[in-house]
């Protein structure tokens, strides 16, 4: 939400750390705060974002005094999404998806591209890799081809909405 003061007292390079993070962690953050930098979203649409990857409560850490404040995360990691596959290959409507996390016909999807920001796909049926209809594949690293209402991208990645919390110990 203060990316404006930051910006406007001069700082021009922002640092996401991203080691030890999966490449999901890294591409919804990045997406974010490329949009927010480029001014092409709003603050509570880009806070949303970041709250799809896991993540410990935000604070804004010795900014504006507000450190003595901050009441302890407790260790708790939370996400409003889950990361269930990545895009492969598209042709049209229909594509080639790798699964991470359980994907199911019929759900609504949305979609983590540097194209948009909150696109949904709706999965309107799924095949096996040898053509056969399914109604959901649960195992990481199998390939499903997808046909959606939505034109997707090789590299977007898919995710559902839920929310999650883990306390880490």
């Amino acid at each position: 939400p203060f990316m404006d003061q930051l910006m406007d007292s001069g700082i021009k390079s922002f640092k996401i750390e991203g080691r030890m993070k999966s490449a999901y962690y890294v591409a919804t953050v990045v997406n974010a705060y490329r949009h927010r930098i480029d001014g092409t979203g709003s603050v509570p649409d880009l806070m949303a974002e970041l709250n799809c990857a896991s993540h410990r409560p935000y604070s804004s850490g010795f900014y504006f005094d507000e450190l003595r404040r901050h009441k302890p995360d407790e260790g708790a990691y939370e996400q409003d999404c889950v990361f269930v596959g990545v895009v492969k290959s598209v042709s049209g409507v229909d594509c080639e998806v790798e699964v991470r996390n359980k994907l199911t016909a019929g759900s609504e999807l949305e979609v983590l591209s540097p194209h948009t920001v909150g696109q949904v796909a709706h999965v309107e049926n799924m095949y096996s890799d040898l053509g056969q209809p399914i109604a959901q594949e649960t195992r990481a690293g199998t390939i499903v081809r997808l046909h959606t209402d939505t034109v997707l991208h090789p590299g977007d990645f898919l995710r559902i909405r839920t929310k999650v919390r883990t306390i880490m110990h």
